[in-house]
């Protein structure tokens, strides 16, 4: 449980300075998270999100395409979860326009 909260915790943080335009502090946030959850889909789309909004246009690439790696391979498995499914569309959405954009 302690483990779920300091994700939780160290999510919000990362968001916060994402939103707040603090793209460099965010991707620093979101990689601080990554260290200890290096599967996780919310740390990972996040990332990718700063860094395309930091202008690091090949990072988010890198970043977004690992992530849908993982969600795709989860989707697989349960082909009937739709929150699954739709997690993927989103991630493949924002692949495509980072990729076609260069930012």
């Amino acid at each position: 449980m302690a483990a779920r909260e300091a994700l939780r915790e160290e999510l919000t943080k990362a968001w916060t300075h994402h939103r707040d335009g603090r793209h460099s502090a965010a991707v620093d946030a979101f990689k601080a998270a990554l260290l200890r959850n290096p599967d996780q889909v919310d740390v990972l789309y996040g990332l990718g999100l700063a860094q395309r909004a930091g202008g690091n246009a090949a990072a988010a690439a890198d970043t977004l395409a690992r992530c849908l790696a993982i969600v795709s391979s989860r989707n697989e498995q349960s082909p009937a979860d739709d929150q699954m499914a739709m997690l993927k569309r989103m991630v493949e959405q924002r692949l495509a326009e980072t990729r076609s954009r260069g930012a």
